[in-house]
C-alpha cells in the first residue's frame, strides 16, 4: 500500500476518478490475483485444513477460538463497549493531536460514519460484508475458466465481489463527473513501476491474509476477529517503516 499509494478497494475508486498511479496499481492487483488463484493457492490449500466441528461441549471448549473476547473469556457487548471507548479514545485524540490534511473535502469523522453506512447497506442488499480483495480473486477465477475453455459445469458461480467492485469504481466515476470538486486534487504521484509492484504485493498479500484493509480493518475488526487485528496491527506497524524509507524516494 506505501509503494503504490492506495489500498485494494482505494485503487478502485482512483481508476474511477481516473487518477493514472490507480491504474498501474490495479494492473498489478490483477496480476497478483492471476497469480494468487493459479499458483499460489493450490500450493497453500493443504496448510489450512478446515478444524472439524465440535460435537460435545468438552470438545467445543477446545474449538479453534476465532475472536477477542473468547480468547479474553468475556461477553461480546462487553467487547463491544471497550471496542468504542477504544475506538473514541482514537478519533479524539487524532482530532487533538492533529490537524485535517489539506486535501480533504469532508471531515475524516463524517467519512468514517459514511463508511459504516456502506456496511451497513452492503448487509443490507447483497447478504456480505465489506472486503474488495476477493473480486481480483474472483476475477481470476473467472478470467482463468474462460482461457482454459472448460466447460459450462465447471463455470465460477460467484460474481459478487465483481459486481461490487465494479460499483466502486462506477460510483467514483459519478462523484467525480457530478461533484469534480470533490476529487481535485487527489492524484498520487507515484512511479509506473512502483504502482505496479505495489498493486501486485497488496493483493498478493491481502488474499494470504485472507482479507484486506476493508476485509479486515472495516469488517473483521467489528466482530473481533483476532487474525484481523493482527493483520491490520501489523500493516499499521509495517506502514510506520514503509513510510520512514519511502518518503525520501518521493521528495517529502
Amino acid at each position: 500500500m506505501a509503494l503504490s499509494g492506495a489500498c485494494p478497494g482505494t485503487v478502485l475508486a482512483q481508476v474511477g476518478v481516473g487518477i493514472k498511479s490507480g491504474f498501474y496499481a490495479l494492473d498489478g492487483a490483477v496480476l497478483a490475483g492471476v497469480f494468487w488463484t493459479s499458483i499460489l493457492r493450490p500450493i497453500l490449500k493443504p496448510c489450512h485444513p478446515k478444524p472439524a466441528p465440535a460435537t460435545s461441549e468438552g470438545e467445543e471448549e477446545k474449538a479453534l477460538k476465532l475472536t477477542v473476547h473468547e480468547h479474553i473469556k468475556c461477553p461480546p457487548s462487553a467487547m463491544l463497549l471497550a471496542f468504542e471507548a477504544l475506538c473514541a479514545a482514537a478519533v479524539a485524540g487524532t482530532v487533538y493531536l492533529t490537524a485535517p490534511s489539506a486535501t480533504a473535502k469532508i471531515s475524516p469523522i463524517l467519512g468514517g460514519f459514511l463508511i459504516g453506512l456502506s456496511q451497513l447497506w452492503s448487509l443490507v442488499s447483497r447478504k456480505s460484508l465489506l472486503g474488495a480483495s476477493t473480486a481480483y480473486e474472483e476475477l481470476a477465477t473467472h478470467a482463468l475458466w474462460l482461457l482454459k475453455g472448460l466447460p459450462s459445469a465447471s463455470r465460477p458461480s460467484g460474481y459478487n465481489n465483481i459486481i461490487f467492485a465494479s460499483g466502486m469504481a462506477g460510483g467514483a466515476f459519478l462523484l467525480g463527473n457530478f461533484f469534480p470538486n470533490f476529487v481535485e486534487g487527489a492524484a498520487v504521484a507515484v512511479p509506473p513501476l512502483m504502482a505496479v509492484a505495489g498493486g501486485f504485493l497488496m493483493v498478493l498479500g491481502a488474499r494470504i491474509a485472507g482479507g484486506c484493509t476493508s476485509g479486515h480493518g472495516i469488517s473483521g475488526m467489528s466482530m473481533f476477529s483476532v487474525s484481523s487485528f493482527v493483520t491490520i496491527g501489523t500493516a499499521l506497524a509495517v506502514g510506520v517503516v514503509a513510510r520512514s524509507l519511502l518518503m525520501p524516494a518521493f521528495g517529502a
